[in-house]
C-alpha cells in the first residue's frame, strides 16, 4: 500500500474517476450547456490538484508542482467568475453599489 501513495498512482485512480465523472457530466448535462461549463471548470481545477498532489508525491522538481497549483488556481478563479455572472452579480460594483456600501 505505501507504493501505491509513493509511486503517484493513487493520483492516477482518482484522475481516473474524475475523467468518468467529467463523461458523465457531459451526458446527463447535455441539454444544460450552461451549467456544464462551470461544473467542467470546477473538474479541471480538481484535476491540476491531483497532477499537483502526484508531483509532490513522486518528489517532482518543484516547478512541476508550483505549475500545476498555478494552473489549479486560474481554471478556480474561471469556475467563479462563471457562476458569478450566471447568478447576476457585476462584475464591478456600479454607483448605486458604492453609496450602499458607504
Amino acid at each position: 500500500m505505501p507504493q501505491f501513495f509513493a509511486s503517484g498512482a493513487v493520483a492516477q485512480l482518482v484522475l481516473g474517476l474524475m475523467v468518468f465523472e467529467a463523461v458523465l457530466l457531459l451526458v446527463l448535462l447535455r441539454a444544460r450547456p450552461g451549467a456544464l461549463v462551470p461544473l467542467l471548470a470546477n473538474l479541471a481545477s480538481g484535476a491540476c490538484m491531483i497532477l499537483a498532489l502526484r508531483a509532490a508525491l513522486i518528489q517532482a522538481d518543484w516547478t512541476t508542482t508550483a505549475t500545476w497549483l498555478c494552473a489549479s488556481f486560474f481554471a478556480h478563479g474561471t469556475e467563479l467568475v462563471l457562476r458569478l455572472r450566471s447568478a447576476g452579480v457585476p462584475s464591478r460594483p456600479g454607483p448605486a453599489a458604492s453609496r450602499e456600501l458607504a
